[in-house]
This record gives C-alpha cells, sequence and structure tokens, in this order.
C-alpha cells in the first residue's frame, strides 16, 4: 500500500529544508503565512544514541522529554536572536522571495507586497512570544520556521507562504511475512 503526503520545503533551491506535510492542520492566513498546528509528544530519553550509534554515556536521568512533534519529525534546530536580528535576517529574506517571486510568478508580486508587511508588522508586535527555528540544514539563508501557542496550550508554528513549495513525497507502507524461511513483501 502507498499514498501521497503533500509536503512543503523551502523555495530556496539550494537549501530544500522540508518543513512540514499535509499530515498536519495547515491554515492559510490573508494568503501570506501558513499556520500549521502541532502537537506535544514524548520521547523516551532511554533511547537516545549519539552519531556512533552506541547508546550515550551521556544519558539522562532515562525519562522522558516534552517536546513539539514538528521539531522532531522535521529535525528543527532552535535559534536564537533577538527582535533587530531577527528583522534583518528578514528583510534580507524577503528580499530574496520577492526576487524569486519576479522570476517565477511576477502576477504574485502585488499581493506579496500588499500583505506581507502586515504580517511582519504582527510578528514583531508580537516577537516575544516566539521561538525561531531552522530546518536540518541549519541554513540561516533558509526561513525561520516561527513556533507559539494558542490560546487552549496547542502548538503552531508561522511559515510564510510564497516561501515553500509544495511537492508531493510518496508514503511506502511494507508489509513484511515470515513463513518457513520464506519471505514475503507486499
Amino acid at each position: 500500500m502507498g499514498g501521497f503526503i503533500l509536503t512543503f520545503k523551502i523555495l530556496l533551491y539550494s537549501i530544500g529544508d522540508e518543513l512540514f506535510s499535509d499530515d498536519y492542520s495547515i491554515n492559510l492566513v490573508d494568503d501570506i503565512v501558513y499556520e500549521v498546528d502541532c502537537s506535544m509528544i514524548n520521547l523516551d530519553k532511554r533511547h537516545d544514541i549519539d552519531i556512533t550509534g552506541y547508546a550515550s554515556d551521556e544519558e539522562s536521568d532515562g525519562g522522558t522529554e516534552e517536546i513539539v512533534d514538528l521539531i522532531h519529525h522535521f529535525h528543527f534546530f532552535p535559534q536564537l536572536m533577538d527582535k533587530k536580528a531577527y528583522l534583518s535576517n528578514l528583510k534580507r529574506y524577503l528580499k530574496v522571495l520577492k526576487r524569486i517571486l519576479n522570476e517565477t510568478n511576477p502576477e504574485r508580486i502585488p499581493i506579496f507586497e500588499s500583505k506581507v508587511y502586515a504580517q511582519v508588522q504582527k510578528i514583531l508586535n508580537n516577537y516575544n512570544n516566539y521561538d525561531l527555528y531552522l530546518g536540518i540544514s541549519d541554513d540561516i539563508d533558509g526561513m525561520l520556521a516561527l513556533l507559539s501557542y494558542r490560546e487552549d496550550g496547542t502548538p503552531y508554528f508561522t511559515f510564510f507562504k510564497d516561501g515553500l513549495q509544495e511537492f508531493e513525497a510518496v508514503s511506502f507502507f511494507l508489509l513484511f511475512f515470515v513463513r518457513s524461511s520464506d519471505l514475503y513483501v507486499f
């Protein structure tokens, strides 16, 4: 059995980090950002392994750690920066996005320009409520994902729509049955 999953990755082709998929609840806000609702999961820290593949000598108490599922599943890295540094990074990023839109989708530029600055102002006004993350490449030139929490405690990420590329990824589910030393794959 297999299926298709709609996945969203960073538009900048040199980066291409996958950021989320349609397995999550995705809301398009004002045709400029996606808000992706997440959930908290518990990770068993007893099974942490280091890059050598052996159990870490620096294991913690062996308990669990609560983490946002999207951070875990798409391997996000936290990024610390103050508001001034974020604004500088964002200005550079939006300039690159506008150049890419000019080359790939010029009819989108008036919509982008009319809506992006209101969204940037909303982010800056609530900057202290966000945690910043980078995708798996840990490339600061890519999109910074913004994590916040709704009033009910639900974590959600904000991503700029025009900085993403949608693509279909194939999801394969293989069933293995072992019978009399024969291996059957369906």
